[in-house]
């Protein structure tokens, strides 16, 4: 609540970095602790309290950017580095090769021109 209250009195954004070294820890401390790598000298309240600090400091930069006073590279930037969003695009690929094990060249190339949109005339090599 004091580094809360700090910020409002001084007009600071508050952020994840300055309230970590408020509570004489860094970043990769805190995340360790977060995530059960290492047990510091905290408590189960300790770590509750860190864990809603950064819950309100996470609303508190969607508020500001939705209301257009953060840039957006800026709110993106802060949401990858320490929100646990990422730009993620994931393609499943899985080969359907037991379908056409059985098939002869002849049909395979039938089925390639039936199933497989082509700009060109589609010409085997036998041709």
């Amino acid at each position: 609540n004091n580094y809360f209250q700090n910020c409002i009195d001084k007009g600071l954004r508050p952020g994840n970095l300055a309230l970590y070294s408020c509570l004489g820890l860094d970043k990769r401390q805190v995340n360790d602790m977060l995530n059960g790598r290492i047990k510091l000298n905290a408590n189960n309240i300790t770590i509750g309290l860190i864990k809603k600090a950064c819950e309100a400091i996470r609303g508190y930069r969607e508020i500001l950017g939705s209301t257009g006073k953060l840039s957006p590279p800026v709110l993106i930037f802060w949401q990858k580095n320490f929100d646990g969003l990422e730009d993620v695009q994931r393609l499943d690929v899985t080969a359907n090769t037991q379908e056409n094990a059985d098939l002869s060249p002849d049909e395979i190339a039938n089925k390639i021109e039936t199933d497989v949109p082509i700009d060109a005339p589609f010409e085997t090599a036998n041709e």
